[in-house]
């Protein structure tokens, strides 16, 4: 019993403290520092605004142009409000491959081959945009680039 009472008064004399009087120089201390905080400023917090920085460097637009023929029309019209050398190239990039997909599924046989670089072309160029490269295509990358790199501009 006489350590459990001791150890209720030491927990309530640590978080509590010491019990304190209308006049004592504790509670005199404590109206002080209220008064203080009161009459100090805040300060002030500059906002950072985060979204900011990832459409400035068209990260975005370069990985959304990779996502289907709609991703490809969203970053193009995402493009023309922000335009960016790395939006750029991806969108080339992904014309040129949009347009080698159409051509290979006319073609049996050798374009269903042919659609399966296309589709590993498709995966390099969005882990290129993924880590914001302006790495192209093996094979046709460069050719995209000569044909298509003026387009979007």
């Amino acid at each position: 019993m006489n350590k459990a009472l001791f150890l209720l008064f030491s927990f309530l004399f640590l978080f509590v403290g010491t019990p304190s009087f209308a006049g004592s120089p504790q509670q005199q201390n404590n109206s002080a520092i209220t008064e203080w905080v009161k009459e100090s400023p805040a300060p002030k917090v500059k906002k950072k605004n985060i979204f900011k920085r990832v459409a400035d460097d068209g990260k975005t637009i370069a990985i959304i142009s990779y996502i289907t023929l709609v991703g490809f029309i969203i970053a193009i019209v995402m493009h023309g409000s922000n335009k960016t050398s790395l939006g750029s190239f991806h969108l080339a990039q992904t014309m040129g491959l949009i347009l080698t997909g159409l051509v290979c599924g006319i073609i049996p046989i050798v374009g269903w081959i042919c659609s399966i670089a296309v589709f590993i072309m498709w995966i390099m160029g969005l882990i290129s945009a993924i880590k914001g490269e302006e790495k192209p295509v093996f094979l046709l990358g460069n050719l995209y680039q000569k044909w298509f790199g003026g387009l979007f501009d």
